[in-house]
């Protein structure tokens, strides 16, 4: 009996499993390029071939999205490291939080694309701006192994961590509260062009998915922001575990 307690007790101090510098194998190259592609909209700020440099705004300004295709010589440790602790917080929030398996297979994608010469202008935030207005839009630093979901949470997995649909449908945060969960009215802006953000909760299932895939909203409005050109090249089985479980939020 003892040696049994002393097993469970060493196997829940042992540290979690770190990112490993290499992932070789078919499977997560695989997975990786699915989520690249589709769910994780990688292209709707780094350009459809990744090489970057597409313009886009947040709280701190202009920045352009970076060439990825110049990965290959990162580990596979330090682009996951890039991915949760990003210098753009919030073009990457929500994405702390993807698993580590799914972080890891983007990883070994980005890895293996072919190098295209694009020179990007990096993004430098001030130490004063990122501690002042940088102090809410922020990512959290997680340490630590993030396990898989269960397939019961995948649906709100899908929505927070990978193709983060909160970060444009739940409003800005502030000083002063918290905004609605899906509850809409964040402004966005691309160019000359401004728009908010509807409230997704509002909205079925069957609608939701049929946005999803192409874009236009139930009253026939067309996305101008939105993602959709990448989110409807996902299984649809994903679509559907995205649109049921902010269906389920009106309940």
């Amino acid at each position: 009996m003892r040696w049994f307690l002393l097993a469970i007790l060493f196997s829940c101090s042992n540290p979690p499993s770190d990112i490993p510098e290499v992932v070789p194998g078919a499977n997560f190259l695989d997975k990786g390029r699915y989520l690249v592609t589709t769910l994780g909209h990688c292209g709707a700020c780094h350009g459809e071939n990744l090489s970057g440099g597409l313009a886009f705004e947040d709280s701190f300004g202009e920045s352009f999205g970076s060439n990825l295709t110049i990965l290959h010589q990162r580990t596979v440790k330090e682009i996951v490291s890039s991915l949760r602790e990003s210098k753009n917080p919030e073009a990457h929030r929500g994405f702390e939080w993807m698993s580590d398996g799914d972080a890891i297979a983007i990883a070994t994608y980005l890895r293996s694309l072919y190098p295209i010469q694009n020179d990007i202008p990096a993004r430098d935030i001030d130490f004063f701006t990122r501690n002042t207005k940088g102090f809410l839009t922020s990512s959290k630093n997680v340490r630590g192994a993030v396990p898989d979901v269960p397939s019961s949470e995948k649906g709100k997995y899908l929505v927070n961590s990978v193709a983060r649909c909160s970060e444009c449908h739940s409003g800005s945060t502030s000083l002063f509260g918290s905004v609605e969960y899906m509850g809409g009215g964040k402004e966005l802006k691309k160019g000359d062009q401004i728009h908010i953000a509807p409230a997704l909760n509002d909205y079925s299932k069957l609608e939701l998915v049929a946005y999803l895939r192409t874009g236009t909203t139930p009253d026939g409005r067309k996305s101008i922001f939105c993602p959709t050109d990448f989110f409807k090249r996902s299984d649809k089985s994903d679509l559907e575990l995205i649109a049921g479980y902010i269906e389920g939020l009106r309940n």
